[in-house]
């Protein structure tokens, strides 16, 4: 397992973990405990050229210039699987209520499940949940607060004028 951090521009540090040419996780300004336990530092750019390409210049990409088969989705249910890989085929600037991932996902009424998911999201700016918003308000954002939300959002071409006091 190796890790590395990429500055985004408008996010901050990403500590991005990969083993075996698949990623393990993506944590905005902050490590990920449990993997850093095994992980050693690592080289990114030279392992894998593509992601680290896309982050670096995060704003500019439309949409992952490699497949959602990179990340190690593990063990997941199928409805995680449906919005992970739902969240990374979007474009920039579509924004989802919690509630339309879980019906695209099958499940309409799961819209809390889909927030659980979105909380627990360990590959951050590659599944973008920031994305997510809840109806008639932006939502929180555990990858780095409100105001990165805001500020990616906005970067999307999103208006988030209805969403700010």
């Amino acid at each position: 397992m190796y890790v590395d951090v990429v500055d985004v521009p408008l996010a901050g540090k990403l500590y991005v973990y990969w083993e075996n040419g698949k990623l393990s996780g993506a944590m905005l300004n902050k490590r990920y405990a449990e993997l850093d336990k095994v992980a050693e530092k690592g080289n990114l750019k030279r392992d894998l050229p593509k992601v680290f390409e896309y982050l670096s210049n995060y704003s500019s990409y439309e949409k992952p210039p490699f497949s959602v088969d990179l990340l190690n989705l593990g063990k997941m249910s199928i409805f995680a699987s449906m919005v992970y890989r739902q969240l990374f085929a979007s474009a920039k600037g579509q924004v989802f209520t919690y509630g339309q991932l879980a019906a695209i996902a099958g499940s309409p009424k799961a819209a809390r499940a889909v927030g659980s998911l979105m909380a627990k999201n360990k590959f951050v700016l590659i599944v973008p949940c920031h994305r997510v918003v809840s109806v008639g308000a932006l939502g929180s954002y555990s990858a780095g607060g409100v105001g990165v939300k805001l500020k990616l959002l906005e970067n999307e071409g999103v208006d988030t004028s209805k969403w700010r006091h």
